[in-house]
């Protein structure tokens, strides 16, 4: 039988998982995301409370790993900032036959090179094997749980509220073997505002 990691609250505990590496939207675009959110719990598609719980925070997760290295968090955001911050999100995804709805990126070339940086400068044993073994599709949640029969709706919603346009305001890395999550590096980006 082949080891298995033990669980905490049904999810794989596993050291490669303890830090997250994020894009996170400037100020503005952070707004523009959340009332989209919003929109969806008011129009009674999320349950009350889904878009402003504490732990919702629109981010792009590069990858997660064992570490939090400092220098690295600083490579991905010089390469994301070369490549340019700008952030236009175009069309919508979903995950889990539609319970979780994403908007996606038009362009990506400068979170693969920041996802790049980070890949060539973290030890391979150090990351997610999930980082390892498949592309990234960059995206941002907006909703978790969506009920069935909401789940068209919803992302028909989202769909109607693209594009939404501005920049990345900050690559982050936190800590999520604590609870709550904590902040341990924050490089800034260009911002909208």
């Amino acid at each position: 039988m082949a080891d298995v990691a033990p669980t905490i609250g049904g999810f794989v505990h596993d050291p490669r998982h303890a830090f997250s590496y994020e894009v996170r939207p400037s100020p503005a675009l952070d707004g523009e995301l959340r009332a989209v959110a919003h929109a969806l719990e008011a129009a009674g598609l999320l349950a009350p409370g889904a878009a402003t719980a504490p732990r919702f925070h629109p981010h792009l997760t590069l990858l997660r790993a064992a570490v939090a290295d400092q220098a690295a968090a600083h490579a991905a955001a010089a390469a994301l900032t070369a490549a340019g911050p700008e952030a236009a999100f175009t069309s919508v995804g979903v995950f889990g036959s539609g319970r979780i709805v994403h908007v996606q990126p038009r362009d990506r070339e400068s979170l693969d090179a920041a996802r790049a940086q980070l890949l060539s400068l973290i030890d391979d044993d150090l990351l997610d094997p999930l980082a390892l073994d498949r592309e990234l599709t960059p995206h941002v949640t907006l909703a978790y749980a969506v009920p069935e029969p909401h789940r068209a709706a919803a992302r028909a919603q989202v769909e109607a509220a693209l594009p939404l346009t501005g920049s990345w305001g900050t690559l982050e890395v936190w800590s999520l073997d604590e609870r709550p999550t904590r902040l341990v590096a924050q490089v800034p980006l260009g911002t909208d505002g």
